[in-house]
């Protein structure tokens, strides 16, 4: 590789925040940043990219990891039987082979004919081997699916938009190991149609931008509920810092009849308050405390407490 490809590919893995970690853990993702450096017959990778999205938005990386360890655990599973599979045909498709290149050399329209009915069985047997792992897949998948997505959902601790990107990470690790299955076939020389594989490598992609529209949406789901989490939290400071004007104005109002006890004791409680606030909040109410109730009365509050002096009721 030339010295300015290695910077071009350097910052495609950056824009999409990969690191040469990341393509030794799965270089197919190189296919699906555009690399396309391995020269595989599917892309793949999905997961991963989604993966690394989601911890750069504030997705907590220990739930990220555990689906990542189901999903390796269940491919081994997947390519495992989809291996067996293969092999139970493999003996039927070798005599369709042998038959093929027998007839190659043979010319006149009973060998064409032969040859043609030859292709259609390898296509439909291809096909048919191509619908098997797919429904293979499709059904364990169903039950590891609703087991997984359960799991998700009972943890309390996650914002509703996390779980929801953490359903579709789980989605996009089922589409690779689609993918792979398919790639493994394909590899190994099971299925080799042009049509069958265009179907698979379509059918596959539909899924992908699927999850890539998903990903879209949840960024701005992400992205407002963070919105709404900050205005929450201004709204919550401001709340306090009124109730503590409010604590001082009732102070103000009620102490020339209270005890200069009590009217210590809670001026006392509000500077605790004042000093939870921020710096400029906390100028102002100690402002609004010593215009107020005097600074004397500050002054004996600040005093160390003379807990001799409480009375039953405010020792509680």
């Amino acid at each position: 590789m030339k010295y300015s490809q290695y910077i071009e590919v350097e910052k495609l893995l950056e824009k999409n925040n990969l690191t040469i970690a990341d393509v030794k853990e799965n270089p197919d993702v190189l296919n699906e940043v555009g690399v396309g450096l391995i020269g595989a017959i599917f892309a793949g990778g999905l997961g991963l990219l989604f993966r690394k999205k989601l911890l750069s938005w504030g997705v907590k990386s220990y739930y990220v990891e555990r689906l990542k360890t189901y999903g390796k655990k269940f491919e081994r599973l997947v390519l495992k039987n989809v291996s067996k599979k293969a092999k139970a045909n493999a003996e039927y498709r070798q005599s369709l082979i042998k038959k093929e290149i027998k007839l190659e050399p043979m010319g006149g329209p009973e060998a064409e004919a032969e040859k043609r009915a030859v292709q259609n069985l390898k296509q439909n047997y291809e096909r048919r081997i191509s619908k098997d792992i797919d429904g293979y897949i499709d059904n364990i998948m169903y039950n590891k699916n609703k087991e997984i997505k359960l799991k998700i959902e009972a943890i309390k601790s996650l914002s509703e938009s996390h779980k929801i990107a953490l359903k579709i990470f789980w989605d996009t690790i089922f589409y690779d190991i689609k993918q792979r299955a398919h790639k493994q076939m394909a590899d190994d020389g099971i299925i080799t149609d042009p049509v069958i594989l265009n179907a698979i490598m379509q059918e596959a992609q539909d899924g992908k931008d699927e999850a890539l529209y998903k990903l879209s949406h949840l960024k701005k789901v992400l992205a407002k509920e963070k919105e709404q989490e900050k205005q929450g939290s201004e709204e919550k400071k401001v709340s306090r810092v009124e109730k503590i004007r409010n604590n001082i104005e009732e102070l103000a109002a009620e102490k020339s009849g209270m005890k200069e006890a009590d009217v210590i004791r809670k001026t006392r409680a509000i500077i605790r308050d004042i000093k939870t606030v921020d710096e400029k909040d906390k100028y102002d109410l100690f402002d609004q405390l010593e215009n107020k109730v005097g600074r004397e009365v500050i002054r004996g509050a600040r005093k160390p407490e003379d807990t001799s002096t409480l009375e039953p009721d405010d020792e509680l």
